[in-house]
């Protein structure tokens, strides 16, 4: 089974600036929610999704679970990008998970380390989004491709380091 655990509102930023700009967070919320749930019942074999938000949503639990979908809100002062954290520190064994979040810096990086995969929330949402059933895998960022000599040549002409030629 794969986990993606999701930055909700950095996913939410980039699916649904319109919404979040007219400060319609919870439709924005809802929208992303619904997507959530129709890519697991048509495509998400296989998957299980945490969806985690910053901050208490008023008249609705901290946590709450649905199928393979999980939401969870932060409580002040913990924010999102601490309980991300969290859950991608648990003990080793539970199976393939990948972090969603084009936030490199603070939760991207950090998890590399871990075991962890980092998606970015553009390439997850056109994953979603795909009438593929392409595995993200092939889409996620670990290591570029190697370089060919003439590249590298050209690079170290470019910083000011001399071809080596064979």
């Amino acid at each position: 089974m794969i986990t993606y655990i999701i930055d909700g509102y950095n996913v939410l930023h980039r699916l649904e600036p319109e919404l979040l700009a007219a400060g319609e967070l919870a439709a924005a919320r809802r929208e992303l929610e619904a997507r959530l749930r129709s890519f697991l019942g048509s495509r998400g074999r296989g998957v299980r999704l945490v969806l985690i938000y910053d901050g208490d949503d008023v008249g609705r639990p901290s946590r709450s679970s649905r199928e393979r979908l999980e939401i969870v809100f932060s409580r002040p002062p913990r924010k999102a990008d601490d309980l991300i954290l969290d859950r991608c520190r648990e003990p080793r064994g539970r199976g393939d998970v990948r972090v969603v979040t084009s936030d490199w810096k603070d939760i991207g990086g950090p998890v590399r380390p871990l075991g962890v995969h980092h998606v970015s929330s553009e390439d997850f949402i056109r994953y979603i989004e795909s009438p593929s059933t392409a595995d993200l895998e092939s889409q996620s960022v670990e290591k570029p491709e190697g370089s060919d000599r003439g590249e590298v040549g050209e690079w170290l002409e470019a910083f000011g380091f001399p071809r080596d030629e064979d």
